[in-house]
């Protein structure tokens, strides 16, 4: 047995993989607005970045999205026998948003302020959700002890 609560365990899962996560989108974002001003502002004389839409995706839909995708990872590592399964089925995980990252930079879909707001919304209600599957179905066992 762990000499910790389940509580702070299943904490710790969450926020080591949240916090290097979230410092390396907004150490990227503050990189990324440097460099795009810096290049555009002697084309247009203004500060061009960021728009609404970067704050309402960095500091709304980016945080409730990592949060999906830890607990859809807590989940299949509590769930499969070893660390290689875990990790190609954590990458299976990554697909959609991949294929929606992927339609937003070739024109194909467009999402505007609402619509991202919508989807946190929503990512939000999804992250409420599978916080009460993990807590039905994980326990100290099954965090710490089926892995070895």
């Amino acid at each position: 047995m762990a000499p910790i609560e389940i509580r702070t365990l299943f904490l710790g899962k969450l926020l080591s993989a949240f916090i290097p996560t979230m410092a390396i989108t907004l150490g990227t974002f503050l990189l990324y607005g440097i460099v795009v001003n810096a290049a555009a502002y002697p084309m247009f004389g203004s500060l061009i970045f960021p728009t609404g839409n970067w704050f309402i995706l960095i500091f709304w839909l980016i945080p409730i999205l990592s949060i999906c995708i830890i607990f859809l990872n807590v989940i299949i590592s509590a769930r499969v026998k070893t660390f290689q399964e875990a990790y190609q089925l954590g990458g299976m995980v990554v697909l959609p948003i991949l294929l929606l990252m992927a339609s937003q930079l070739t024109g194909f879909l467009f999402l505007n302020g609402w619509v991202l707001f919508l989807m946190g919304g929503i990512l939000l209600a999804v992250n409420l959700w599978l916080l009460q599957v993990i807590s039905k179905w994980n326990d100290r066992v099954v965090l710490t002890e089926r892995q070895i």
